[in-house]
């Protein structure tokens, strides 16, 4: 349910303030107050330290969290389902890895180049090069770890 809540205020959020170039444009668009959960009042940067963070534990809702910029994990086509979520949350981390904007090796200089959303949520992962190593087969044991700049204009087709 949280991951859907995220999301869904994510894309309500951006169409309020439609047309819109670049996510840092909007202010304060993750650290204001968005929505209302029982009696407590949730910013996006909220859910992502209290839910995402300290209760859930699950590094792989990293990639299933949508904040509309180019290089943000994409959007899934239907909603998180708490009987599939398991599946759900493997497939979503799978495609950002095969995503090639997402990251790469370059051999020469024994350096895996990184989407920088691996940076801003580097402590989700207790560890992330043991998390990496599921998930990327073939790589070098001694392998230097470097991020690719983050792009925050919208993931807006018409704007590209």
């Amino acid at each position: 349910a949280w991951l859907n809540l995220y999301n869904a205020t994510i894309l309500r959020d951006i169409l309020k303030v439609y047309p819109v170039e670049n996510l840092l444009k909007i202010p304060n668009f993750f650290g204001k107050p968005r929505f209302k959960v029982g009696d407590k009042n949730y910013s996006i940067l909220d859910v992502e330290e209290a839910v995402f963070r300290q209760e859930l534990q699950e590094p792989r809702t990293v990639f299933a969290r949508v904040n509309g910029a180019s290089s943000s994990p994409r959007l899934m086509r239907e909603a998180y389902d708490p009987r599939k979520i398991d599946k759900q949350l493997e497939e979503r981390t799978m495609a950002f890895f095969k995503d090639p904007a997402n990251m790469h090796y370059d051999v020469p200089r024994k350096t895996l180049l990184l989407n920088a959303t691996l940076a801003f949520y580097e402590k989700d992962f207790l560890d992330l090069r043991g998390f990496l190593a599921n998930y990327l087969s073939g790589m070098a044991p001694n392998y230097y770890l470097s991020y690719l700049g983050y792009d925050w204009k919208l993931n807006d087709e018409k704007l590209h």
